[in-house]
């Protein structure tokens, strides 16, 4: 016969695994659907961009007067090697 304890170490392995391919599984469908609307039903768009220098004081100087559009992907990640539009929108400076 087996013990309470470790019938209970089984079955807290066996939750722990249900718990970890059920939040993979999550995230592999949200990735999916995310790429389906993405590439299938959102047109692209395109966000601008300004290019940046770091300088010897550690500084960054911001070029405002040479701006240009960067395409991008309505979706939460990215899709085809584009950015997505809400992270390019929020981090719309390079630093060269």
């Amino acid at each position: 016969p087996q013990s309470r304890a470790a019938n209970a170490g089984r079955t807290r392995v066996r939750r722990a695994r249900l718990l970890v391919g059920s939040v993979v599984a999550m995230l592999g469908l949200v990735y999916v659907s995310d790429a389906l609307v993405a590439l299938r039903g959102a047109p692209p768009g395109e966000v601008t961009v300004y290019e940046a220098a770091r300088l010897k004081t550690g500084k960054v100087e911001i070029f405002w007067n040479s701006p240009h559009q960067e395409p991008c992907v309505p979706s939460l990640f990215p899709h085809r090697g584009q950015a997505p539009c809400w992270y390019l929108r929020r981090f719309n400076v390079r630093v060269n």
